[in-house]
């Protein structure tokens, strides 16, 4: 089925507000967890909720999405489920005090970001193969759209309050003001631009035979059952692909839970061994909560640029070797952000970082796509995020319980251990390009 322009924007328009609840998170959980006692070395640890979270649930997601029926569509019901949850989840997760409800409200919040399996087996179902590269690009611009505005709303809201950082900061569970608006408006960001996908987007009947709309026979008959038989009949496509992003991911995870503490250290001064509950801790991390943000916003609007002009880009080259130069190019922008310590070269660096991200997003789902169909794709979608969690469970393990023997309680050296896996990813791509793609040409 071939989509035009606007059905794809209303199609995609739920990817702009969905990042407020992702680029949220990404900029302030570290900061949250370390605000409500958690040790720095175990941060890394605390992230893992996301991955096994989105390991078990977004596989059950998408299988529901495949075969549930109702007069509002398959993929529609459970789109709003999630949202629901990642919603209430946003409102709540900056007002609590222990650090034990962060973690379950955090894993709600995961649980909700589930929407996107039953999103991406929309766009395969209503795109021919042709026009996929041109769908995931747009994908990734509005989800860099997206992710600017909300990484950059702890700034903006702290350039516009009049109050200073010790009234920022001097809430019940010193997690700042600033911080809480702009979790507050991304939830209602969240909500809206979901709402108008969901009513704007229509989606094609499907026969009501042999299908059910109980959510645990679904379970039980079309995953657990069928499950090694799916499995085994997983394509070349999206095998080839969980490889190159089992290393890229754990490079992605390295910037996304120690970044916030990298800016503190190498960039604001913040010593190895700190006591937390000074006051000069208290200021220098919502300093680096506020770049941490200002970066993100940064690298996202480079992955925006990078996506619109993706679909050019892989009409001339293989979508393998654009995702191999993109990997090598983080690899190298990580280790950068290492060395220096002047907030222009990290924000330089990190924008080169943008484009990694970009390819990230729209080159493995463009590749694992290849041979899909929209029948079982929230099934294969969801099975291919493991190629996302897994990695980041691994990296979460080694990170928290090398960080202070190995890694000599040294942000910049998780990200080092990060650039090198971005490096290994990237010759895999490169391989792969010669080995496949050239080959097929």
């Amino acid at each position: 089925m071939s989509l035009n322009r606007k059905q794809l924007i209303n199609l995609l328009i739920c990817v702009f507000g969905i990042q407020f609840g992702s680029a949220l998170q990404v900029a302030n959980l570290s900061a949250i967890f370390k605000e409500l006692g958690a040790a720095t070395q175990y941060v890394s640890v605390l992230w893992l909720v996301a991955p096994i979270t989105g390991l078990f649930t977004q596989p059950i997601i998408g299988v529901i999405s495949d075969n549930y029926r109702s007069r509002f569509g398959s993929r529609r019901p459970i789109m709003f489920i999630c949202m629901v949850l990642s919603v209430v989840s946003m409102v709540l997760l900056p007002n609590v005090s222990t650090l034990w409800l962060a973690v379950i409200l955090a894993w709600f919040l995961d649980a909700g970001t589930g929407i996107y399996q039953p999103l991406r087996a929309l766009i395969i179902e209503k795109t021919e193969k042709r026009e996929r590269p041109l769908a995931f690009g747009w994908f990734a611009v509005f989800s860099g759209l997206g992710a600017i505005i909300a990484s950059t709303m702890p700034y903006l809201f702290n350039l516009l309050t009049t109050k200073n950082v010790y009234e920022l900061t001097n809430t019940e569970n010193h997690i700042p003001l600033n911080v809480k608006w702009a979790f507050y408006a991304g939830a209602v960001a969240f909500l809206i631009f979901t709402l108008w996908t969901l009513i704007h987007t229509e989606e094609t009947p499907r026969p009501k035979e042999k299908h059910t709309n109980n959510i645990m026979d679904i379970i039980k008959h079309k995953l657990f059952k069928s499950f090694m038989e799916k499995l085994k009949d997983t394509s070349v496509s999206i095998k080839r692909t969980a490889v190159i992003q089992f290393f890229a991911w754990i490079g992605m995870f390295s910037v996304w839970s120690y970044i916030n503490l990298t800016i503190a250290q190498n960039y604001f001064g913040l010593p190895v061994i700190h006591p937390e509950a000074s006051p000069q801790y208290q200021t220098i991390m919502l300093h680096a909560v506020t770049w941490t943000g200002l970066t993100i916003g940064l690298y996202e609007f480079v992955n925006m640029l990078f996506n619109l002009s993706f679909p050019k880009l892989a009409d001339k080259y293989s979508v393998r070797l654009i995702y191999a130069v993109a990997l090598l190019i983080g690899a190298i922008s990580l280790m950068v952000v290492t060395i220096f310590h002047q907030k222009a070269a990290l924000l330089i660096t990190m924008s080169f970082f943008g484009i990694t991200w970009g390819a990230i997003l729209s080159c493995p789902y463009t590749l694992a796509s290849a041979d899909l169909q929209g029948k079982d794709a929230g099934f294969y979608f969801g099975i291919f995020n493991a190629a996302v969690t897994l990695p980041q469970i691994v990296g979460g393990i080694i990170f928290g319980f090398s960080f202070h023997n190995l890694l000599h309680s040294s942000a910049a050296n998780v990200l080092r251990v990060g650039a090198c896996s971005l490096l290994i990813a990237s010759l895999i791509a490169f391989f792969q390009w010669k080995k496949f793609d050239r080959e097929a040409n």
